[in-house]
């Protein structure tokens, strides 16, 4: 009497459990992740939008994760970084990307802008841009630019180009502002879009604030163009916005005016942060002033290493200059004097080679005291046929002194 009370229950109890797994995929299905998003369920949003990329809807999956990336989910800026700081970094590495992200809330749509122009996604990044442009985000407008350059013909209107420009100009983006003054200098006919122009729309990684400043201030050192702001100012927002070479600039400039340095504390400032960064002229420059320097106790070792760092980058001054310091003052390497010094001729060798003037003099010089006069000769010809007056006039007193 009791097995068909058992089989009911086990019967009800089957129907149940499909009832859950039914659910279960549901829940997990297409319709129910869309569901999910609908109702505001950010894991549910962010699995739609994987569900969408894979059906190859990019669209749908921009629009679907925009909410999330523009609150800052970490899991959707992690998505985005994976995509965006391969060919627009936002960071040195993904996982940096996302901190970056995580700081700067304006960043976040306009690295999804990247990525909707990356994928030829037009009206998906014209909304974007829409969507920072009302909430304030006045670099959009640069990007709208970049974004009509970019579309096939026809997609939007080619006046809304430089319209776009003269707004990114006017609201006081150095991008827009650079681009509208390329495109000034280098116009053939009224309106027309320059090579120069071209090449800003497209560069991949995009003109960022720092390489528009940097440029501005080049164009202001030739007197191209004139500004409200000082060459120094410039170049300051430049290094501020993360300009690799501005550092240089200013120390160069101070070295050219000493008078608005009296102290030099400036010059050895931005000389110092110069060198710190990857720029072989700015490492060099910091070696010759340690040269330089009357201090007796000068560390002579700092300067060896920023020339050699300035060398292995390929600044053929450096090597010279390593070449000429080692051979003068072999007691810098613990190797014998004899090895370092034939290293030094060698790092001159390879700088005469690239016919640097002062390599190849020193080479002459050095020969001439090594009693190898075909050797000193051959460089120090070389070198005066080149321009270098100190070898011309060393070839003439050899001369006087052999006729």
């Amino acid at each position: 009497m009791m097995q068909p009370r058992l089989a009911k229950v086990l019967v009800s109890a089957a129907v149940v459990s499909a009832a859950c797994l039914s659910g279960i995929a549901i829940y997990h299905s297409k319709i129910g992740l869309g569901l999910r998003a609908q109702l505001g369920q950010q894991s549910g949003t962010f699995l739609y939008a994987l569900q969408l990329y894979n059906d190859d809807d990019i669209a749908g999956a921009l629009k679907t994760i925009r909410p999330l990336v523009a609150n800052g989910h970490e899991p959707s800026l992690n998505l985005v970084c994976g995509f965006v700081n391969g060919y627009e970094p936002v960071a040195a590495t993904p996982e940096a990307c996302v901190i970056a992200l995580q700081e700067q809330p304006t960043q976040r749509l306009a690295s999804l802008t990247d990525l909707a122009i990356f994928a030829q996604e037009w009206d998906t990044a014209a909304d974007l841009i829409a969507t920072r442009l009302d909430g304030g985000d006045q670099t959009a407008h640069f990007d709208r630019a970049r974004l009509i350059y970019a579309a096939p013909k026809g997609r939007f209107d080619p006046a809304d180009l430089m319209a776009a420009l003269e707004q990114s100009n006017a609201a006081q983006d150095p991008r827009g502002q650079y681009a509208t003054v390329v495109n000034t200098l280098n116009a053939s006919s009224g309106g027309a879009i320059t090579p120069v122009l071209t090449e800003l729309l497209t560069r991949q990684p995009k003109l960022k604030a720092s390489d528009a400043y940097f440029e501005l201030a080049k164009l202001m050192q030739t007197g191209a163009i004139s500004s409200d702001l000082s060459y120094v100012d410039v170049l300051l927002r430049a290094d501020q916005t993360g300009n690799p070479h501005a550092a240089r600039y200013l120390a160069q400039y101070y070295a050219a005016n000493p008078e608005l340095d009296p102290t030099g504390n400036q010059r050895t400032l931005w000389t110092a942060k110069a060198a710190g960064t990857d720029d072989p002229v700015a490492q060099y420059n910091a070696a010759i002033a340690i040269l330089n320097s009357p201090d007796a106790a000068k560390p002579m070792g700092e300067a060896v290493a920023l020339l050699d760092r300035s060398a292995a980058a390929g600044f053929v001054p450096a090597l010279n200059m390593l070449g000429a310091t080692l051979y003068q003052n072999p007691g810098l390497l613990e190797q014998p004097a004899a090895e370092v010094q034939a290293q030094a001729l060698a790092l001159m060798e390879q700088a005469a080679a690239k016919d640097d003037l002062n390599a190849l003099f020193n080479l002459g010089n050095i020969y001439l005291y090594l009693q190898d006069q075909p050797k000193a000769l051959g460089y120090l010809r070389k070198g005066a046929s080149l321009g270098s007056e100190p070898a011309q006039a060393l070839l003439d007193q050899l001369g006087a002194a052999t006729d």
